[in-house]
């Protein structure tokens, strides 16, 4: 059988430019171009939390066919991400990782992890169906929203290192997916930046292109809500960089701020994720 050919080995005994070789390999034929470059994904495991020790490669007949990369705090974890290479596909090396990911969740020393999640494109019937098959069961919706043609409306912001996130948002208690955890947006580091306005309303500019802005986050302090900042938050954020359409990510509750993102001109996007969750 496949799976009788199939070793799987801790993530930490391979190199960065190894890891990143598979996971270009894993995510080749995916619903969009991918394209990681060592110093991306060593950001992300520092971002994400990301534990190699844990984390799980693959090996068919001796060669790397597949990886899953955990991330871990606390009695939590989270898929971070999971991929085969197109050669191994449909024999059984995912089911295998996730196992051996599941496997020690459950045992680790200590009393094991209360829970795991992932995030999973909607669209991706087949991980989709190899998640919900081991027991997973989806917890929420996730889109993204875009507002292609923003208001732009010039305010006084200033900008801020990523660490000043945490300590604006770190009092509030949030359900939120990990990549929006204030330890997630709190270590990003340069190129994000935070912009505020007034010490009241606060975002989490994540990247640009010529034609794009991404936002990781939007705050607006328990006492000043329902006083429009946050519409006068991004759209200062658009006079800043003109031309560049708003884009939020798929990685924020279906529910969260729906109605204000409607309001304002956001649109959802075409691709979206669910989160799914394990509790052991």
């Amino acid at each position: 059988m496949a799976s009788e050919r199939l070793e799987v080995l801790s993530a930490s005994s391979f190199s960065l430019d190894a890891l990143t070789v598979l996971f270009n390999r894993g995510f080749a034929g995916y619903l969009f171009p991918v394209h990681m470059t060592a110093e991306r994904l060593s950001h992300r495991i520092r971002t994400e939390d990301v534990d190699l020790h844990a984390s799980k490669i693959a090996l068919k007949d001796g060669q790397p066919a597949g990886f899953a990369l955990l991330a871990r705090r606390g009695g939590r974890s989270r898929l971070a991400a999971m991929g085969v290479v197109a050669e191994a596909r449909r024999q059984g090396v995912g089911r295998r990782l996730l196992e051996a990911i599941l496997t020690d969740a459950r045992n680790r020393p200590g009393g094991g992890d209360r829970e795991l999640r992932l995030e999973v494109f909607e669209d991706n019937d087949a991980a989709r169906s190899l998640y919900e098959g081991a027991g997973l069961q989806i917890l929420r919706r996730l889109v993204g929203r875009t507002w292609r043609f923003p208001i732009a409306s010039p305010g006084q912001l200033e900008l801020h290192d990523t660490p000043s996130w945490n300590q604006v948002v770190s009092a509030e208690a949030m359900d939120l997916p990990w990549q929006l955890e204030a330890e997630t947006l709190a270590v990003l580091g340069a190129p994000a930046r935070v912009a505020s306005l007034g010490g009241k309303a606060w975002a989490l500019i994540y990247e640009s292109s010529n034609a794009m802005l991404v936002l990781r986050g939007l705050y607006i302090n328990p006492e000043h809500r329902r006083q429009h900042l946050a519409t006068q938050l991004i759209t200062a954020i658009a006079a800043m960089h003109p031309g560049h359409a708003i884009h939020f990510p798929p990685l924020f509750p279906e529910s969260m701020g729906a109605a204000f993102f409607e309001h304002i001109g956001f649109q959802v996007d075409a691709l979206n994720q669910v989160e799914m969750g394990i509790t052991f």
